[in-house]
């Protein structure tokens, strides 16, 4: 695999279970915080307890959940690399 190695073998595979736990995780969050699951309610911090405010909050939150799993995917994707990185045997040290 083309590139240099930034992260270490143990660490990258670290990284990679780490990730992929993330990605599963938030993205189930996010889906509960969608369909707006009541025990999650004491999660939110919304404006007032009106009932569209609590559904913006809820909402607000699954979004966030969702960017973050997104940014796992992308540590995911990068911890992979060095993965293959670390496993190749033509690697050059710099």
């Amino acid at each position: 695999m083309i590139g240099p190695k930034i992260i270490g073998p143990k660490c990258s595979i670290v990284c990679v279970c780490i990730s992929a736990w993330g990605i599963i995780m938030f993205l189930l969050l996010g889906a509960f915080f969608h369909v707006e699951s009541p025990a999650l309610r004491e999660d939110l911090s919304p404006k007032d307890d009106t009932r569209e405010a609590i559904s913006e909050a809820y909402a607000n939150t699954a979004i966030n959940c969702y960017i973050t799993g997104a940014i796992y995917a992308g540590t995911l994707v990068f911890a992979g690399w060095q993965v293959a990185v670390n496993n190749s045997r033509t690697y050059q040290m710099a």
